[in-house]
């Protein structure tokens, strides 16, 4: 009955459809031959929620604006990350090393290591650093800059 799905919505019913659409985003991993428009979609779809809190909380709230500016952030940042990796499915180093012999306390090699510092300055300064779609160019929050100087 219509009547009894209705009662039974919150007010946090559009942050948690939100939050499903980013989470199923993350299952880029298992799409070939193109994961880049599967995270694009899930972006899209997150969003499509998200503007929904903005209209509920417009004139006021700005933490439910920060929520969706920051979800968007990420999953804009996934998105890039995916097209500029991952253009085919997941990709696997072939030149990795054996997993047993990994040691975490030992630093990054320097060419992994050189591009990400390169852009970490402009990233962390709360630069503008591009994207795709709409709010492309919106500063990065530092959590999500953190998180693209890592990968």
């Amino acid at each position: 009955d219509a009547g009894a799905r209705e009662a039974q919505r919150t007010a946090w019913e559009a942050h948690a459809r939100a939050a499903k659409e980013a989470v199923d985003g993350l299952q880029w991993v298992c799409v070939e031959p193109c994961p880049g428009d599967y995270v694009e979609g899930h972006v899209g779809a997150a969003d499509f929620w998200a503007n929904k809190i903005r209209v509920a909380h417009k004139g006021g709230a700005a933490a439910q604006h920060a929520w969706c500016d920051a979800l968007k952030a990420l999953l804009q940042a996934l998105l890039r990350y995916v097209k500029a990796h991952h253009t085919t499915g997941l990709a696997w180093n072939p030149q990795g090393g054996d997993v047993d012999s990994y040691d975490p306390s030992q630093p990054v090699a320097a060419s992994a290591a050189a591009a990400p510092a390169a852009a970490a300055p402009a990233a962390a300064a709360g630069a503008p650093t591009g994207g795709t779609g709409a709010g492309a160019g919106a500063a990065v929050p530092p959590r999500v800059a953190a998180w693209e100087a890592h990968v």
